[in-house]
């Protein structure tokens, strides 16, 4: 079963400097000197994504709209359900 994301931010909401603090008390995200490289990381992140053909490259890429993520992955969750649904009638006909 997936876990309820409109309960927590689905996307990148930690940025950490293991280099130097490996205890990774000390959350980067919103240092404002880091924006560039957390902007880079996502824009890689991103291409990996549609490379690979991700089902959540789009909402990803739209991140800033907080009911796509969990309307997509609402409509996944329905269509794994119904090939698992398949895949167990077929496995026992």
């Amino acid at each position: 079963m997936m876990e309820d994301v409109q309960t927590r931010e689905l996307w990148w909401t930690e940025v950490f400097e293991l280099a130097s603090e490996r205890a990774e008390r000390a959350n980067l995200i919103a240092d404002p000197a880091r924006q560039k490289q957390i902007e880079a990381m996502r824009g890689a992140f991103l291409a990996v994504m549609r490379r690979t053909g991700d089902p959540l490259a789009e909402a990803f890429a739209a991140r800033e709209n907080k009911t796509l993520a969990p309307a997509l992955l609402g409509k996944l969750n329905a269509e794994y359900s119904k090939a698992t649904e398949r895949n167990q009638h077929a496995d026992n006909p």
